[in-house]
């Protein structure tokens, strides 16, 4: 068997389904035996041209301080409002009508490339990690996320939510099998597109080696080297309005400033669609009042940045997964989350939740992560034991096991 899978979301600085389909495609390649293959899409020049042009950061630059914080300079535009912000609400309605054209124009570019390398490399079957197929030409396999666009339109651009609309169904009727990275999002297939369960697989993502326990000594340097103390609060992901992030600035914002300043705030993650409220929020408050903004910060300081961290806040309002509470705990670190079904399935009894619109109740878990009386739900052996059931390699060799599964309609007729 081979097996073309598209990791063009992954060539970029990795995040979400980008990171999946990179750790994927690695782990399907440690999977296979000698006579199958895994190639990715695309490979050669246009990869290499698409590497280039999205190189993530190589380095960390200088740290600079303000009012006792140490702010590391991950990109120029850490704490500060995107000027692209401004400029795209400016030109909303343009912009939507382009960006649903070049959305047609480089996904018609990008399946002719495609379908060429699946001939050429005589390829048996193309995953798609990314919800609906580059192209229907081909016998494929489809990874579902979430259905946010679906359940909250309101979250998402408008041509990304019509897009959705427009093809998502004719991804699910005509995909061989369907992913879901966890029950709560096989149950919202069901739910929202009426799939039936028989054609749903659940494969969790997993935890890279290198997002574990470190020693004190060495986390304790690095961080000297980013500029941050030890003891802040953390949150890793998007900077967008579903991660509800505003409300737990706010919370955060009402401690007394000794507090903050012993506990800053740190945000790693790119800001995304939307986020002109939470960035104007950022930059008033910024690392004077304890709120430090880095930026996309390279995978490989990821590990280091858990470790160093107090806790890990994720107050997001929907989820599919949810990737970072995971390494949280793989780390052994504590978390602190919203009240989501899916974080019930994926963080069992080692995180703190909180329901995701409770402003109060978010200001009083912060309050005691501050001052030292958060109570321990359990110790870090047992949280990093716990996250070790997520491992890219079994979601490698679930996956693969699903490719050999004929499809529903050959199963019927025999």
């Amino acid at each position: 068997m081979r097996i073309l899978i598209n990791t063009w979301s992954g060539l970029g600085p990795p995040a979400g389904v980008g990171h999946y389909a990179a750790q994927l495609a690695d782990a399907l390649r440690q999977t296979v035996a000698e006579h199958d293959a895994v190639s990715s899409f695309p490979d050669g020049w246009l990869a290499q041209l698409y590497r280039q042009w999205n190189a993530p950061p190589k380095r960390l630059a200088p740290s600079k301080r303000a009012a006792g914080v140490s702010l590391p300079c991950f990109q120029r535009t850490a704490g500060v409002v995107p000027s692209w912000h401004r400029w795209y609400k400016q030109c909303k309605s343009r912009l939507t009508r382009w960006s649903e054209k070049a959305h047609a124009l480089l996904r018609g570019t990008l399946a002719w490339f495609l379908e060429r390398q699946f001939r050429a490399q005589r390829a048996t079957l193309y995953h798609e990690p990314n919800f609906v197929p580059l192209t229907y030409n081909l016998p494929f396999v489809v990874t579902v996320h979430d259905l946010s666009p679906l359940v909250c339109p309101a979250w998402h651009p408008q041509y990304r939510v019509r897009w959705l609309e427009r093809h998502l169904g004719a991804s699910l009727r005509q995909a061989q099998h369907i992913i879901a990275v966890s029950g709560f999002s096989r149950d919202e297939l069901q739910r929202w597109c009426g799939i039936s369960a028989d054609r749903i697989y659940v494969v969790y993502p997993g935890v890279r080696r290198e997002i574990r326990p470190l020693p004190r000594t060495l986390v304790e340097a690095q961080l000297r080297r980013m500029g941050l103390p030890r003891g802040y609060l953390l949150y890793v992901g998007t900077l967008e309005p579903r991660k509800n992030l505003e409300r737990v600035l706010r919370a955060y914002l009402q401690l007394p400033r000794s507090q903050r300043l012993c506990m800053p705030f740190v945000l790693v993650g790119k800001y995304g669609w939307a986020a002109e409220r939470i960035a104007e929020l950022i930059s008033r408050a910024g690392p004077s009042e304890g709120v430090v903004a880095l930026g996309y910060v390279p995978e490989r300081y990821l590990a280091t940045l858990y470790n160093g961290a107090r806790a890990l806040v994720y107050p997001s309002l929907y989820e599919g997964f949810g990737l970072p509470p995971v390494e949280m705990l793989a780390c052994g670190g504590r978390v602190v989350v919203s009240d989501l079904p899916v974080f019930r399935e994926t963080l069992g009894p080692f995180a703190h939740r909180i329901p995701a619109e409770d402003t109060d109740g978010w200001y009083r878990i912060l309050h005691q992560l501050a001052a030292g009386n958060l109570e321990e739900l359990s110790s870090p052996e047992a949280r990093h034991r716990w996250a070790s059931r997520f491992d890219w390699l079994n979601c490698g060799r679930q996956t693969w096991a699903i490719y050999k599964i004929p499809p529903l309609a050959i199963r019927l007729a025999a």
